[in-house]
């Protein structure tokens, strides 16, 4: 005879809530304000992100540079996510509202952007042609299609533990009451320009899922009771029964997951480029003080100022948007690599002490914000869309996310990785291969370089279309490989003056290519055309 009996185990994680609260300095008039008046105001205009009086609605409509703003009742104001209301809506640089597209980087720009940072752009129109469809566009069908499977997994496993999560489900409610919200009483433009955070608290919640999975959180226990029936031969109290602990996988749909709606591969959305007709043209060099001796990574913030990682001498070297040289941040460990995972945030992988490093670059104080170790030591590292991907000496690439959450390990043996959102990329260490895959590993290309040296003499970066750029330290070369893995250009070679090329990074915004120089102590930027 046999008795089953479940056993729940309660879900340790916390939820956060994310619905948005009434934003009070929103009262009174702010022009009223200006002249010494305190009136109420009944209105909110989206563009000038200040309170109307009545009077003051009424000139706001009636002024010809202020007709096309759109005006909300502050109880519509109110409804505004506030995922939605913290999106910068102008351009960064120049702080002027954003009028163009730019498929090609997939940002939005201002018309000074547009003739500044994208004037070899082919994929570049007016931001209103972007917007029009929105609120019933296919990304926020997914967004939507992925959040509603994840509410329905929550709930399943709800019912198969026997228990309520109730703060798990309030997330995703909560998330999802959001961009209910955000699509009834917010503008084409504030959608749009929020999608990236929806989609990030919803990849997140995928993450934190994940996780639970991987740790057994989500288990089913079950204990099997066997009872004995041959009581005349019991010895004990102990022989009556055998007690079997069992934990049976909770299986989750990952279709559900919006995640998988994007996670496609880069070469099947995108055309590949021609690399035949790259060019790079050689902007500036950067000279390093103190000739460091082995410099051996690179990376740029939105301001474009420009970052190295000084591996023998313990340092991250700073140089400003015009290439002149600011600072040294000293470091307590050697750091190999460095990738840029938000406008001034990096993150420094110090190799010997198995850590990775955020440094806040927002000011002139320089400042560490969090530490995350890893299980060993670690080397090469790329970010995308709120995940790192790790290369981790005997383990292979780690993914994070940007808690520093570990989501999956791909057993590939690398110190060098690029990674998108859809693909990673990757130096194999049996051989002189440059090696494609998808997110979850699955390979799509492979392709041998004619190096000089071994794997470990190369380092690579992607641009925005998918092409690969590859620096040979041993043979002095650079490379570039089209984005499916079936032709390689050289770029450069020691002829060009190029000697022991290290660290690579490829500016998507500026479209330049940064490269570091070893035993002249000197980074290169090009202008690649």
């Amino acid at each position: 005879m046999i008795i089953r009996i479940y056993i729940s185990v309660k879900d340790s994680s916390k939820g956060i809530r994310m619905a948005s609260t009434p934003i009070m300095d929103e009262s009174m008039c702010r022009p009223c304000s200006f002249r010494d008046l305190s009136l109420e105001a009944s209105f909110w205009c989206v563009v000038c992100k200040e309170g109307l009086c009545l009077s003051c609605h009424k000139h706001h409509l009636s002024t010809k540079a202020l007709a096309s703003h759109t005006i909300l009742s502050l109880d519509q104001r109110r409804s505004i996510p506030n995922v939605v209301e913290h999106v910068r809506g102008t351009c960064f640089e120049h702080d002027r509202r954003f009028e163009y597209y730019c498929s090609d980087h997939q940002e939005p720009c201002c018309i000074r952007c547009s003739t500044k940072n994208h004037k070899g752009c082919n994929k570049i129109c007016p931001i209103e042609d972007v917007i029009e469809n929105v609120k019933s566009s296919v990304a926020i069908q997914q967004l939507e299609g992925g959040l509603n499977g994840l509410i329905c997994t929550t709930q399943q496993n709800d019912k198969q533990r026997n228990r309520k999560s109730s703060e798990k489900l309030e997330v995703l409610q909560n998330i999802k009451l959001d961009i209910c919200q955000a699509k009834e009483n917010c503008t084409n433009i504030q959608l749009f320009l929020s999608l990236s955070e929806f989609e990030s608290m919803l990849s997140r919640e995928e993450n934190l899922l994940s996780v639970s999975m991987e740790k057994g959180e989500l288990d089913n226990t079950e204990l099997m009771i066997r009872i004995n029936d041959d009581f005349k031969n019991m010895s004990s109290i102990g022989d009556i029964c055998n007690i079997i602990p069992q934990k049976t996988k909770i299986h989750i749909n990952h279709l559900c997951f919006g995640q998988s709606a994007k996670m496609t591969p880069l070469i099947e959305n995108q055309v590949v480029a021609n690399i035949d007709s790259i060019q790079i043209q050689k902007k500036c060099e950067m000279k390093f003080q103190d000739s460091p001796k082995w410099v051996t990574g690179c990376t740029s913030l939105r301001d474009d100022s420009v970052l190295f990682v000084d591996h023998s001498g313990k340092r991250v070297i700073l140089f400003d948007s015009n290439s002149r040289f600011l600072r040294n941040i000293e470091l307590d460990s050697k750091p190999y690599d460095i990738a840029a995972v938000d406008d001034f945030v990096v993150a420094v992988t110090l190799s010997e002490a198995k850590k990775i490093l955020f440094i806040d670059f927002s000011s002139d104080q320089d400042k560490v914000t969090k530490e995350l170790d890893v299980i060993s030591e670690c080397y090469g590292i790329d970010y995308s869309n709120h995940r790192m991907a790790v290369a981790v000496k005997g383990y292979g690439i780690q993914i994070f996310d940007d808690t520093g959450i570990k989501i999956k390990t791909i057993p590939f043996a690398s110190r060098c990785v690029a990674f998108s959102d859809s693909n990673i990329w990757y130096t194999d260490y049996n051989s002189r291969m440059v090696k494609c895959t998808d997110y979850n590993g699955k390979n799509i290309w492979e392709i041998t370089l004619p190096i000089a040296g071994n794997v470990y003499s190369m380092t690579m970066t992607v641009d925005h279309n998918g092409t690969i750029y590859v620096s040979d330290s041993y043979g002095d070369k650079l490379y570039t490989v089209s984005g499916d893995g079936t032709h390689i250009k050289q770029l450069l070679q020691k002829s060009d003056g190029l000697s022991n090329p290290m660290g690579i990074h490829y500016n998507t915004r500026k479209q330049q290519l940064l490269l570091i120089t070893n035993p002249s102590n000197t980074a290169v930027l090009y202008n690649v055309v």
